[in-house]
């Protein structure tokens, strides 16, 4: 038990259930509640900067746009030339969504690291990276024929 707090510790943001888990084994737990303030804050702020995005991606009429695209950078310049974002954004989203896995928010981080595979560049840093959180998250939120698309991206 104690190695499984430490790993949530160390590697995620899932704050309440790293208490009750350090709880279990008689830890004191007082001092997460400013993490979890300060996770909850986090959370806040970039929800309300992607909620514009949000609602981009979620717009049928973009939507069909993105459609007819066959190359992730035709996508990236429609959002910077039409609705004034930065080429950072693909950046941007890629932190939002693992930030979101960390928390353990499994069916979000898997859209936004859907968006952020439509957006990137094959050769980005965290190309591979997105593919292999995409099936996890996928895994985790047990929407496994996501996963299993997921998997056969990884293989490629």
């Amino acid at each position: 038990m104690r190695a499984k707090a430490d790993l949530l510790e160390k590697n995620t943001k899932m704050i309440d259930y790293l208490k009750e888990v350090r709880e279990e084994i008689g830890d004191a737990t007082d001092k997460y509640d400013a993490q979890k303030d300060e996770v909850i804050k986090e959370l806040r702020t970039q929800s309300e900067f992607f909620e514009k995005l949000t609602d981009l991606f979620s717009d049928p009429e973009f939507q069909a746009q993105t459609r007819t695209m066959r190359a992730s950078s035709q996508v990236l310049e429609l959002l910077i030339s039409t609705h004034g974002y930065e080429e950072s954004i693909v950046d941007d989203i890629y932190k939002y969504a693992k930030f979101n896995y960390d928390i353990g928010n499994y069916e979000l981080a898997l859209e936004w690291l859907g968006r952020f595979i439509q957006l990137a560049p094959p050769n980005h840093s965290h190309s591979l990276d997105a593919v292999w959180g995409r099936l996890a998250a996928a895994i985790c939120s047990e929407q496994f024929e996501v996963a299993h698309e997921a998997m056969v991206q990884v293989l490629k």
